[in-house]
């Protein structure tokens, strides 16, 4: 008879349904001629309530403990009526409650005593998988007919260190091979206790469970192990913080050891040992999608394109650095050291020593800091105030990530994708760790940067070309523009303000308008974002093309969900400093791209040119632009003949203002231009700072209807002509100027001559003028045409494409 050990968690046992399922794959295993060594966490959340029940008892919180006791009772209870155990019924429920007398008597004895050993903390955690254990095994009897129960601590011998006990694997293997024989096809095993050589109970840790089904596996050399659990198997890191994580189907012990030991909570890092040893294959499978084939743990891992396995963290950990002149050639510095924190029982996580010998550096656990500080400044108290070792600080607050995978020993360039990676994400590294393996490279950072840091690390080594979705948000001149360009991108949603349209299909730009008119419902942004954020394996990319507050609003929303945004509307980044320091962050945290070329100089190289000055060590220490199309197309037009009113009129048609063109009277346009570049060289600026001079007055601006607002126009005419016919004696022209530089924007409205580069200028285009250290006598000047609904459509497109190409 074939041979496989099942082991089932506690999510897999959480309720009636989930124990039922479990059932069902036993009972498929054993028609298939399997004897099924079944493996039982207890129920889900009971080990976590268990140990309330400690603390509560040993706080002497008596009416806290007993609600809390009384609660589980009722649970097991629960679960045996939903079960409808009928032949075994007295039984079981007798098994039940002498478990939980003998669970209520150990916790009054704490209430007495006000304090907990931890013997008597192992033997009240083992309630949970000896409740767990008695009541599947009368459930597989009523459902088959047959099935063993055994209590483990019966069959695993220990030592007596509780809640970690060291396994005597000779007299365990002996223990299992005399009492587990072939003929009987299913039998239901307590998971993660044991007993010590006094019969004392002891534990496994916590996951233990894992690790009885290895050791029961390996000594009666089953064919595979199966460990049932609420995830699809081991993923290339978190998905939890990582959107873009899969399934590995097949990885080796070595690197499923690795990823364990940093974090990944999948199986328990002791499991692999005594499977490995045998040579047992061991299976992570989910049990609420069987069918899935989940990942296979084994002497080899698969053969892919990517360069490591998967990426693990351990957060929340502390660094100690030991330093000092005296350490210098100097021996038995280490010993003493890991001498020290093992009389604590202290783990080092990591360690790194200098070449120089000058100083150590290791990493623990927070939770161990302050005895860790103590221990270590006692033991090295002489050499410290000898001044040969300086004071011992902690650094709080860190993270250490792992990039695990067999591969990376025979892949050259690894380090620097993973450092290339991290630097571009401006996250700095405090720690690095490799092993001579070379199977791991370990490094720390800041805490607040794990989420930042592990998305760039598994874009740089697992990333996998994905469909593209695109979706646009606004129909106006600029989006209507951008459709039309459209024309082997199809869309995937579509939304204005009063209707929206989802295809996931796609829909090519010819019919999307009508498609929208005929077929869309009303708008509604949450719906919209919901499904753009719905399926994970698309690379989802949102252009908004709209002039909207409320959708800008939403910008930092989209990002975080990562889908990459591209927008022409500059109200987001024109926002105050909080918000648009916000949108970055969730660029780095989700890693989605985030452009807005088109936000200044419309289809002109504006921002792209100005970032790649910054990259590449210029220093940018002015700016002077003329950056509004709208106003460069007033401004060329006043020729002292023609009518300020017929020109904005003019403009407007065109598209070359605003929907409402008092913002771009107002100076709003060229504010938000202004803050946007700002910012993109470094200045912390706010809207607040910058008055920008006004083209109407008061009373015209506070006109409600547009069209009344144009007419009344007419009453400026008269004053603009003298303005300009005054300026034009001196042989000079009107223009409005955007000047950045020594930390502050300012916009005027100045008179400037034909030696001025701004004189030239003519119909809508915009001119940007950048000093920089490397372009101080002769500055880079940046001319084009900067306004109309097709020109910043082409380059809203033009983004879009840049996003996709870093897919």
């Amino acid at each position: 008879m074939k041979r496989i050990v099942y082991k089932f968690g506690g999510t897999s046992l959480a309720d009636a349904q989930c124990v039922r399922r479990a059932l069902d794959l036993i009972e498929k295993e054993v028609k298939a001629g399997q004897q099924v060594l079944t493996v039982v966490s207890a129920l889900g959340g009971i080990t976590n309530e268990l140990i309330k029940l400690c603390d509560e008892a040993a706080r002497g919180e008596k009416q806290a403990y007993v609600i809390r006791y009384e609660a589980l009772v009722l649970r097991h209870e629960t679960l045996i009526a939903e079960l409808e155990i009928r032949e075994e019924k007295t039984a079981v429920l007798a098994a039940v409650r002498e478990i939980f007398r003998e669970l209520r008597d150990k916790l009054d004895g704490l209430y007495l005593l006000r304090e907990i050993t931890p013997g008597a903390k192992d033997l009240i955690l083992s309630c949970g998988e000896r409740l767990s254990a008695v009541i599947v095994a009368a459930a597989v009897r009523e459902s088959m007919g047959y099935g063993l129960h055994c209590d483990t601590r019966e069959l695993i011998l220990t030592d007596s260190r509780f809640s970690a006990a060291n396994v005597d694997f000779t007299e365990s293997n002996a223990k299992i091979r005399a009492r587990v024989k072939d003929k009987d096809p299913v039998w239901i095993f307590t998971g993660f206790i044991a007993a010590n050589e006094k019969g004392e109970t002891t534990t496994l840790g916590r996951s233990g469970s894992d690790y009885t089904a290895s050791i029961l596996g390996a000594a009666l050399s089953a064919d595979a192990i199966v460990i049932w659990t609420d995830v699809d198997g081991v993923m290339t890191a978190n998905p939890r913080i990582c959107p873009e994580a899969f399934t590995l189907s097949r990885i080796c012990y070595e690197d499923a050891m690795e990823l364990s030991h940093f974090g990944a909570k999948v199986i328990f890092p002791p499991t692999m040992i005594p499977a490995m040893r045998a040579g047992i294959p061991i299976h992570i499978r989910n049990s609420f999608k069987p069918g899935n084939s989940g990942t296979v743990i084994a002497a080899s891992g698969v053969y892919n394109n990517y360069p490591a396995t998967g990426i693990a963290s351990i957060e929340n950990i502390f660094l100690l650095r030991i330093q000092g002149s005296g350490m210098i050639g100097q021996r038995g510095i280490l010993a003493r050291l890991f001498e020290c924190l093992a009389r604590y029982d202290i783990n080092i996580i990591l360690i790194t020593q200098a070449s120089s010998e000058h100083s150590i550096c290791i990493a623990i656990e927070a939770a161990k800091t302050n005895i860790a500080l103590h221990a270590l400044k006692e033991n090295y108290q002489l050499e410290i105030s000898a001044g040969l070792i300086d004071e011992i600080l902690p650094e709080r607050d860190a993270t250490i990530l792992a990039v695990v995978g067999e591969k990376m020993r025979h892949t050259p360039g690894i380090a620097a994708a993973i450092f290339g990676a991290l630097g571009n994400k401006g996250i700095n590294v405090k720690v690095i760790s490799q092993g001579s393996s070379e199977r791991n490279i370990s490094i720390v950072i800041d805490r607040k940067d794990e989420k930042a840091a592990i998305n760039a690390l598994h874009d740089a080594l697992f990333r996998r070309r994905k469909k593209q979705a695109l979706y646009l948000i606004g129909t106006g001149n600029v989006g209507s523009a951008f459709i039309g360009l459209l024309k082997d991108i199809p869309l995937q949603g579509l939304a204005n303000s009063r209707k929206m349209f989802i295809d996931t299909a796609g829909i090519s730009g010819g019919e999307v308008l009508r498609l929208l008119e005929k077929r869309g419902q009303k708008s509604n942004m949450d719906d919209f974002i919901a499904a753009m954020a719905a399926d994970p394996s698309l690379r989802k990319i949102c252009v908004d093309c709209s002039a909207s507050a409320e959708i800008a609003s939403r910008y930092a929303e989209i990002l975080r969900k990562g889908i990459s945004l591209v927008t022409a509307n500059k109200i987001a980044n024109a926002a105050d400093m909080e918000y648009y320091r916000s949108l970055k962050q969730a660029c780095r945290e989700s890693g989605a791209h985030y452009r807005y070329e088109t936000t200044v100089g419309a289809a002109l190289p504006v921002i792209s040119t100005i970032r790649d000055l910054l990259e590449s060590g210029d220093t940018i220490f002015r700016i002077e632009a003329m950056v509004s199309g709208t106003l460069s197309y007033l401004f060329n037009s006043l020729d002292g003949d023609r009518r300020f009113s017929e020109i904005i009129r003019k403009a407007r048609d065109l598209g070359y203002t605003e929907p409402d063109p008092r913002l771009d009277l107002k100076g709003m346009d060229v504010l938000r231009k202004g803050l946007i570049l700002a910012r993109e060289i470094g200045y912390d600026c706010e809207a607040a700072d910058i008055r920008p001079p006004q083209l109407i007055p008061e009373n015209l601006e506070a006109i409600a209807d547009i069209e009344a607002f144009l007419s009344s126009l007419e009453q400026e005419d008269n004053a603009w002509r003298q303005r300009v016919q005054e300026c034009a004696k001196t042989g000079k022209k009107l223009r409005y100027i955007l000047q950045i530089g020594d930390g502050k924007v300012r916009i005027c409205i100045d008179a400037v001559d034909a030696a001025h580069p701004f004189y030239h200028v003519s119909g809508t285009d915009n001119i940007v003028v950048v000093y920089s250290r490397r372009y101080a006598e002769n500055p880079l000047i940046i001319r084009g045409a900067g306004a109309g609904g097709e020109l910043t459509a082409s380059g809203v497109l033009a983004d879009v494409r840049a996003v996709m190409r870093m897919a």
